[in-house]
């Protein structure tokens, strides 16, 4: 069974000495993940399978130009998902944290024994979520083809 990270971005401002990423501190973070583990892929499909509760209504359009903190505050709770993209076997979802002024983009995708997960992290007045939708379509364009391909050697903890 495998868990791999694909890919991994962080805003420049929340890089740390070492090379690695704050993310208590970043505006803006990105993830692509891949996994074989049937756990991972067991919640990713109830994920997908649940999607018909959540809220559908707001479109990318009305989206586009808010700032990941304005977003956050949207919905009338401190936080939730909104639906914006589902089908048999993908999901599209938005999370905003009011609290926090945080919101991310969660891109799911299932295909046979393989779960994808692309998540596209913003916080603060400067992110937009045009530009989180933007890069979470960029991330599933240029991974949406990636090899059925497991490693060994590495052991879960």
């Amino acid at each position: 069974m495998a868990e791999y990270l694909y890919h991994g971005e962080i805003n420049a401002e929340a890089l740390r000495p070492d090379g690695t990423g704050d993310l208590s501190v970043a505006e803006y973070a990105a993830s692509v993940e891949v996994s074989f583990e049937p756990d991972v892929i067991g919640v990713n499909r109830q994920k997908i399978d649940g999607a018909s509760t959540l809220d559908y209504s707001l479109s990318l359009v009305e989206l586009g130009d808010l700032t990941a903190q304005a977003a956050s505050k949207l919905f009338g709770q401190p936080y939730g998902d909104v639906l914006l993209e589902s089908g048999k076997d993908s999901l599209i979802t938005l999370w905003a944290d009011a609290t926090s002024g945080a919101c991310f983009i969660s891109a799911i995708q299932i295909r046979g024994e393989r779960s994808q997960e692309i998540r596209v992290f913003g916080a603060g007045p400067r992110v937009t979520l045009g530009t989180l939708i933007g890069r979470a379509e960029s991330l599933r364009q240029r991974y949406r083809d990636i090899p059925m391909h497991r490693f060994s050697g590495a052991v879960r903890e």
